[in-house]
């Protein structure tokens, strides 16, 4: 109701300068004819005697509004701008209150509000015949029923029923089709059972938009979005409207019913285990929560696992690249968003995560949703150590044993670093018992990187990087664009095939400190 009041009010603020500039117009072009004629303000005026019918083009014409010297064409444009501005009173009149502008804490009593509606006292048993037979239009307000009672102290309330009408669309009993007023007058109903009626609005009657932008400051940035992950409401809100958030918070859970728990993100997501710190702004202090994605489960606790709703398309788009027999290596797997949408689809999958609490979710998503246990085998290790170990041997298996088998694909699903990782695949069979000319570049695995970049030109960006990690030029490379997620920074898909030269390279490493698991912490080789 507030976004279209806020159209509304441009609308009027356009007609009304245009109206203007218009009528200034005409005044002061005279052409030869002593005829006027109206040209927008880029056009230059090279023929004054021309009659030429010109076109002011604005978003709100279908498809122009043509402006001509005609007065009929000015009494046209005076209409229109009269009408904008009743449409915009009326719009107005059907906002929440001024005065709750700059509440900090929910005060619901304040958002009663009385309007003037249009509105016909109808016969009680003809209600329904009239709602069927006329093209009346109703009024629409949220939980406000457009068939409504008569007041007490109206003789007819027995017998009658008040039905509301749009008070955008009617203001008089006129206002009606000639065929409704017809249709009306054949059952006995009258000019004078046409009247304004007073209606009670409440806070009840506004949607979260209408009551946050009655609220919060113009000056300040609304709440324009927020992702739902179960019964839970995420807020990522700006600095500017902290002293609103409990406000906030609570709006979100009485308007919508699914929702008990609402919470605000605190800090980025730059930890070990991508979950974040989060603050309860209103609900229950509960994070385990279950949502459906591409057909599929997962059961998770918000507060210890990462999971963005805003990438279920890119999960689907993903799935449907592979084929029934693949093999999936998922290195960053979260709680099972690719892996499980993968396995049930006939795809052999081996799926890993550092974070414990992703693990336990893995697994209990694998039973939710019945995966057979030879479909998917859920690791709960670093990164480089799933590539060096269970990425590693079971790459060396398939190729001994089926060297043009499966399609291998791996996933690395950590865009803010998995382009890091991209080196411990440089060496990997290095010293494996594998000969390297029995093995075929198209037979290895396809890495689907997933990567941010801030340049101007983000699909060069990501594959120099992919480039200069590894030493090598990457073959069959493809980057595919995923989202937007924040100005200037873009979430990305960067596609190559492994080869011989990468995973079976020579290298010396230089300055190697191993840690305590015998894995080298150096992330960069040198090349021989």
């Amino acid at each position: 109701m507030a976004g279209r009041t806020d159209r509304l009010r441009s609308l009027f603020n356009y007609l009304s300068g245009i109206f203007v500039r218009s009528r200034q117009q005409i005044q002061k072009i005279p052409t030869t004819t002593n005829k006027y004629r109206v040209v927008s303000s880029k056009e230059q005026i090279t023929d004054t005697s021309s009659k030429q019918t010109h076109l002011c083009k604005h978003k709100f014409a279908q498809p122009h509004i043509i402006l001509q010297s005609d007065p009929s064409h000015i009494r046209q444009w005076s209409e229109r701008f009269m009408d904008a501005y009743r449409m915009s009173e009326f719009a107005v009149a059907m906002d929440p209150p001024e005065s709750v502008r700059g509440m900090t804490e929910l005060d619901r009593h304040m958002f009663k509000k009385k309007m003037k509606v249009p509105g016909l006292k109808i016969p009680a048993r003809k209600v329904g015949i009239l709602k069927k037979s006329t093209k009346m239009s109703m009024l629409k307000v949220r939980l406000m029923k457009p068939v409504a009672e008569l007041s007490d102290d109206d003789h007819n309330k027995k017998t009658h029923k008040l039905i509301l009408l749009d008070p955008e669309k009617y203001k008089s009993y006129q206002d009606l089709e000639q065929s409704d007023r017809q249709l009306l007058q054949e059952n006995d109903i009258q000019c004078k059972d046409f009247d304004m009626y007073d209606v009670e609005m409440t806070y009840e009657n506004w949607n979260v938009q209408d009551i946050l932008r009655a609220v919060i400051p113009v000056s300040s940035d609304s709440v324009t979005s927020f992702s739902v992950i179960g019964h839970i409401a995420h807020l990522n809100l700006k600095p500017e409207v902290y002293p609103y958030k409990k406000l906030i918070g609570q709006v979100i859970s009485d308007k919508l019913p699914n929702i008990s728990t609402v919470v605000n993100k605190l800090d980025v997501i730059d930890n070990t285990f991508r979950n974040f710190k989060m603050e309860l702004l209103a609900g229950e202090d509960n994070y385990v929560t279950q949502v459906r994605e591409n057909g599929c489960i997962y059961e998770f606790d918000f507060s210890k696992v990462y999971w963005n709703p805003r990438l279920s398309t890119e999960h689907g788009t993903m799935i449907s690249q592979l084929e029934k027999g693949d093999t999936v290596y998922d290195m960053f797997a979260g709680v099972g968003p690719f892996a499980i949408p993968a396995a049930r689809r006939g795809i052999s999958v081996k799926a890993n995560d550092l974070n414990p609490d992703s693990y336990s979710s893995l697994q209990r998503n694998i039973s939710l949703n019945r995966i057979k246990p030879d479909m998917l085998t859920a690791y709960n290790l670093d990164g480089r150590a799933f590539i060096r170990t269970v990425v590693k041997s079971d790459l060396m298996k398939r190729i001994k044993s089926d060297p043009q088998g499966s399609n291998m694909h791996v996933l690395m699903n950590l865009p803010a670093s998995a382009i890091e990782f991209l080196d411990c695949f440089v060496s990997l069979l290095a010293d494996c018992d594998l000969v390297r000319e029995d093995v075929d570049d198209a037979n290895l695995p396809v890495v689907h990187c997933y990567c941010f970049s801030k340049s101007v030109d983000p699909r060069k960006d990501v594959v120099e990087q992919g480039e200069r990690i590894i030493a090598k030029s990457l073959t069959d490379v493809s980057v595919r664009f995923v989202r937007n997620v924040a100005p200037n920074k873009d979430m990305l898909c960067l596609t190559f095939r492994l080869t011989k030269d990468i995973l079976f390279h020579e290298v010396q490493e230089v300055g190697l400190n191993l840690n305590e698991d015998g894995e080298p912490e150096a992330k960069r080789v040198k090349t021989n």
